[in-house]
Formats: structure tokens, sequence, C-alpha cells
């Protein structure tokens, strides 16, 4: 593993409450969301959805990137899904494979999206816009890695390099992490590397953040829940 002063002990989590907040425009239609499909027949759903729309299944990515034993299925399976379908570089993936990122608490997850919603739309010289996100609940359990309390710089830093690694690392030993987070710091965020650990995912509320041409300036629930 990367080289540091001591080496976290895996131990048993959960079941924790998490909330995650994805992109959204509403209404939001779930294809497989109520239709009970087994793990196991979603190689072939994706097959034939594949050969009559190209463009849900470049949404929806690649499923076999995942293994059949380590899928979730049944009612919110494609919430759970989608992170590991369509993998990207993030802190503690080099993007070879996905993770389901989460917070203990809803306003962790608005920070942690609105931070790097922000620099895309910095980046990318966006106009004044209203940024439309979902809320998803859900309860993840695994063994983990408590790096919540380790005082490692780097856990912090925006340079990804040696999490990354970490991470590659900790995958193969381990189903999620516990850590700091970074945009809300004196609270909890997750990163879970099997979407098996993640149950009962939900959309809750929709969230608009609102972009100013420079930052987001604040953010508000639309509707109350769903």
């Amino acid at each position: 593993m990367v080289k540091r002063a001591g080496r976290p002990r895996a131990a048993r989590l959960g079941p924790a409450d998490t909330h995650r907040v994805i992109a959204s425009a509403y209404p939001h239609v779930d294809l497989y969301a109520d239709l009970g499909v087994a793990a196991e027949d979603w190689d072939i759903l994706h097959e034939i959805e594949g050969l009559t729309n190209a463009r849900l299944r470049d949404e929806r990515g690649d499923i076999q990137r995942v293994p059949p034993p380590e899928r979730a299925h049944g009612p919110g399976a494609s919430f759970i899904m989608a992170p590991f379908a369509r993998p990207y570089p993030s802190r503690f993936s080099d993007g070879s494979y996905g993770i389901y990122y989460c917070a203990a608490r809803e306003e962790t997850a608005i920070r942690e999206v609105a931070y790097h919603s922000a620099r895309f739309m910095a980046e990318t010289g966006r106009p004044p816009q209203t940024l439309v996100s979902r809320a998803i609940a859900a309860t993840v359990e695994g063994r983990s890695y408590n790096l919540f309390p380790l005082k490692w710089k780097w856990l912090r830093d925006d340079d990804y390099a040696r999490c990354q690694q970490f991470g590659r690392e900790a995958r193969a030993q381990v189903d999620l992490l516990r850590y700091e987070s970074v945009r809300d710091r004196g609270h909890v965020a997750y990163a879970v590397f099997r979407p098996r650990c993640v149950r009962n995912a939900r959309p809750i509320r929709f969230i608009e953040m609102y972009w100013d041409g420079g930052t987001i300036t604040h953010w508000s629930a639309v509707g109350g829940d769903l």
C-alpha cells in the first residue's frame, strides 16, 4: 500500500444511512427501477437496449464492467449501478473502476457536488443558470477502512494521485472507505467500491443550485420531498 505511518484496520461498518446528489432533469424516468430485473439478466437487457437506442446505451454505460455477483438489483438498482457502469477519475479511483460516493448527511453531499459543479462551470465558461440535481438516500454496509480520524495530508489534497493509489489497493481489501469530506470538513463521506454494499436507494427530492457565472451562490430544495 501507499507508504505511510500506520495502517487502518478493516472493520464491519453499517448499516449506515447515506445521501448522494446526482445531476438530473425532472421529471426523471428510471427504466429499470421497478421491473424487478434479476442481476444476471441485466447484460441481456442492456444488449437489447443498445440495439435500439444508442443514446440510452451511452447514458447507462457498460454494465459488463461489474461482475454479476457484485451487482445490485431490484428497486433503486439503477441509481446504485450508474457510477459503476460509467467510471471516471475521482479521489479514490483512476477511472478504471467506479465508486458510489455518498455522505452521512445531505448537506455534505450537496457541498461536494456544488464544488465540482462550480469548477466545471468555470472551466467551460458557462453563463448564469440553475443546475438541477436529485438527492438519493440509501443504506451502505460492508467491510471498511475508517480514514476519518487519520491526519494524512494527502487524503485532503486536491491532487488525487496518492488517494487513487490508496483506493486501488484498498479496493482489494475492503468494500468501502469512511473518510472526512474535503468540502464539508468535520463531516463523514463514504466511497463504496461494490454495488452490493448499497441498498434501498431512493430519490427523496430535487435540489436546485444557482450558478451566477462565477460561483454557486446557494441551493434549495424543489417541491419538498418526492
